[in-house]
């Protein structure tokens, strides 16, 4: 499970990596709601979960500051 956890992690990088627009922005932001709540359901800890949230969070905030500054 906790192999399946990392490649999670993974691919949510990935997709905020790849933003280019705003929409793709609220796109990933749906993809995090989603693992989110998935893996609560899996019983990973909530303090784990908080702290991937933290991460996903900052990385949003760059990529928009990123994509503002692009436009």
């Amino acid at each position: 499970m906790l192999e399946l956890f990392n490649q999670h992690i993974s691919k949510v990088n990935k997709i905020i990596h790849s933003c280019t627009t705003i929409e793709h922005i609220n796109s990933a932001k749906q993809v995090i709601k989603n693992f989110i709540d998935y893996w609560k359901v899996k019983k990973i800890s909530v303090k784990t979960l908080r702290h991937y949230l933290h991460h996903f969070n900052t990385l949003i905030y760059f990529k928009l500051k990123l994509i503002n500054y692009n436009e």
